[in-house]
């Protein structure tokens, strides 16, 4: 069982250790989880997020990837690594790579390396009484801790995306019981939600 974790930075996964998945799988991380959990692979699409990476050196322990436009800047610096660029690209807006935010395409570039079995944690996509509920808000290079909760739409489009970009590779979605699925979700056959209760007995019952 080749499992692949994608850590997404909403607050559903402040409980759950990354050190523990580790264990299991490379774990590809987002723009500032670096600061608390080590990743083997952390994507920042955002060039204020790369030069802060870059500042605390720590491309030298983990691969980088961000957007191909910033090659200029680093070209040359070990560990910093580049998005492969979509084979297509549709007409929505959504569907356009610049659209695509880190986690969506840490997703990406792991399909694209071959990841089989796709687990998601903190991929919350909804806000909370209206507010951003993303772990670093407030923090240097995110917006405002009292900023406007950001409409999920091109999120659930995208997930579905790679769904049907790779349709050989399981995707599980993991969020707390009670979590509304899109219901552009729904009939997606290789794109499922699990709780982490239950996907952490399953994986260690594997384990055993």
């Amino acid at each position: 069982m080749n499992l692949t974790f994608i850590i997404g930075n909403g607050q559903s996964r402040s409980n759950i250790s990354i050190d523990r998945l580790r264990d299991f799988g490379p774990v590809w991380g987002c723009n500032r989880i670096y600061k608390d959990w080590h990743v083997d692979n952390l994507v920042a699409i955002d060039q204020a997020q790369v030069e802060l990476i870059l500042r605390d050196e720590y491309h030298t322990k983990a691969n980088v990837y961000t957007r191909k436009r910033w090659s200029p800047l680093y070209n040359g610096v070990p560990g910093v690594n580049y998005i492969p660029e979509f084979k297509e690209e549709g007409t929505n807006k959504w569907q356009k790579q610049w659209h695509w935010n880190s986690g969506p395409l840490a997703m990406f570039v792991a399909c694209e390396q071959g990841a089989e079995i796709l687990c998601m944690f903190g991929f919350d996509f909804y806000g909370v009484a209206g507010k951003s509920n993303n772990i670093y808000k407030g923090s240097p290079g995110y917006d405002k801790a009292d900023h406007r909760a950001v409409d999920p739409g091109f999120w659930i489009q995208q997930f579905v995306q790679l769904a049907q970009w790779y349709p050989d590779t399981q995707f599980v979605q993991v969020q707390p019981a009670g979590w509304q699925v899109p219901a552009a979700w729904h009939g997606v056959s290789n794109l499922s939600i699990d709780t982490p209760e239950t996907f952490f007995d399953t994986l260690l019952a594997t384990d055993a």
